[in-house]
C-alpha cells in the first residue's frame, strides 16, 4: 500500500479490513520516505502486522526501527528499483 495514502485515507476500521481474521501478515508500504510514518501509523493500532516491508528508502529512520522492536515486528527494507520489479518479485514466491 501507498505509504503517503495510507496515512490520509485509512481509517481504523480500514486497518482491521487490511488484516481479515489475522495479524500473521506482512504489510508491504511503498513510496516511502524513512519508514517513521508507516510504523507510527502501526504503533498506534490496535492490531499489529507480523512483518512491515518498506519499499524505497535507502535508509530507515531509527524511531521506525524502535518502534517495530517495541510492537515485536519484523522490519525488512526492499533494495529492488521500483515498484513493478517489487510487485514481479513477490508475484514469484
Amino acid at each position: 500500500m501507498d505509504s503517503i495514502r495510507a496515512i490520509y485515507a485509512l481509517s481504523g476500521f480500514d486497518f482491521y479490513r487490511i488484516f481479515g481474521a489475522t495479524t500473521e501478515r506482512a504489510l508491504i508500504f511503498t513510496r516511502v520516505g524513512l519508514g517513521r510514518s508507516p510504523l507510527v501509523a502501526i504503533r498506534v493500532s490496535q492490531l499489529k502486522p507480523r512483518m512491515v516491508i518498506l519499499h524505497g528508502p535507502k535508509v530507515v529512520d531509527p524511531l521506525a526501527i524502535d518502534l517495530a522492536e517495541k510492537e515485536r515486528i519484523i522490519l525488512a527494507l526492499s533494495s529492488l528499483p521500483d515498484e513493478s520489479s517489487f510487485l514481479e518479485a513477490l508475484s514469484k514466491l
